[in-house]
């Protein structure tokens, strides 16, 4: 399991350091925090390295065999929603998601991989903070989720998007418009980098 978290105005070793602080205290030795991978294009566009924390996750190993495995996910999913909100609030990064065996990327490698039509498998249960992300295009967001019952709660400085029921309150999913939303994410964050790291560069 993975929480993935991206910062533009700071620089990498702050990022890297106030993730690591908060999770330290959670996990102690039990995870491992990285500044993932970006490309070198985006390097030369002044993009950051998202971070990304890893821990077990052997409670999401499918499939499912009988009840009590998915009660253990369901407990296990319900403390990370937890974990991930507390490190929104205590962190603020311009966007997050908590992912399985894929790591989160940054505009510049978003963008990128959008004019390969590559797609990303990030964004299923995510959080985009209303700082940075282009206001209009977040509220096209907000009222497509809300005609299509995805999970959307209002945090302090953003919301949380959630298309798993292991990760919301609620327990709701809704696979049938899970491939929608990670196109819709990616090109959201794209668009709202595009003036700040020169995606010209890409055209």
């Amino acid at each position: 399991m993975e929480y993935n978290f991206y910062f533009h105005q700071t620089e990498n070793q702050e990022n890297f350091d106030k993730v690591f602080c908060f999770f330290e205290e959670i996990y102690q030795k039990n995870m491992h925090v990285s500044l993932l991978q970006i490309s070198k294009e985006a390097e030369l566009l002044g993009d950051k390295n998202p971070i990304g924390v890893w821990t077990s996750g052997t409670e999401f190993s499918f499939p499912f065999d009988d009840k009590k495995s998915i009660q253990k996910a369901e407990k296990k999913g319900t403390e990370m929603y937890k974990i991930f909100k507390n490190a929104v609030l205590n962190t603020l990064p311009d966007y997050g998601a908590i992912t399985i065996e894929y790591s989160m990327e940054s505009p510049c490698d978003l963008k990128k991989d959008i004019n390969k039509n590559i797609k990303s498998c990030a964004f299923y249960d995510f959080y985009l903070g209303n700082v940075i992300i282009n206001e209009s295009l977040l509220e096209n967001l907000l009222n497509w989720c809300e005609t299509n019952n995805i999970y959307v709660e209002k945090w302090e400085n953003g919301f949380y998007f959630s298309t798993s029921s292991f990760f919301n309150p609620k327990k709701r999913e809704n696979i049938k418009f899970r491939d929608i939303i990670l196109e819709k994410v990616s090109e959201i964050i794209a668009k709202s980098y595009h003036n700040t790291l020169n995606f010209d560069f890409y055209n």
